[in-house]
């Protein structure tokens, strides 16, 4: 098969990296498991992206699936304190008048749609 090889380059490579930094990296630089992937791994076609299924099969062979999961829920949980952390700031430049009604309502609401985002987020 002609994945083979690049799924061992794949696997080699996060064996080197380790999983805590893996998990560390994409916590702190990473959209999602889609982007890390994309940031660590070679594009084999011109025009796409790296899928996750070699990361997965990677935590899967290795035996990382719990670490993994509570990756994921860490990741949740910081963006979400991050949501309610810029809401309370909203509503603090509110009070003190450095800030519209129409700006903080378009944060809010821009701040709701990231809580849905986050929730969607992390299921294995």
């Amino acid at each position: 098969m002609a994945s083979r090889p690049i799924r061992r380059r794949r696997f080699a490579l996060l064996d080197k990296i380790g999983i805590e930094e893996v998990s560390e990296f994409y916590i702190e630089e990473c959209s999602g498991v889609r982007d890390l992937c994309h940031q660590l791994f070679e594009v084999t076609k011109e025009g796409t992206r790296p899928g996750n299924q070699d990361f997965y099969a990677w935590i899967k062979a290795r035996g990382h699936r719990e670490f993994w999961k509570t990756t994921v829920w860490a990741k949740k949980e910081i963006e979400k304190e991050k949501v309610f952390i810029g809401m309370h700031d909203m509503m603090e430049k509110l009070d003190d008048g450095k800030a519209t009604v129409a700006e903080a309502k378009a944060y809010l609401k821009a701040s709701d749609e990231n809580l849905f985002a986050v929730g969607r987020r992390g299921r294995i």
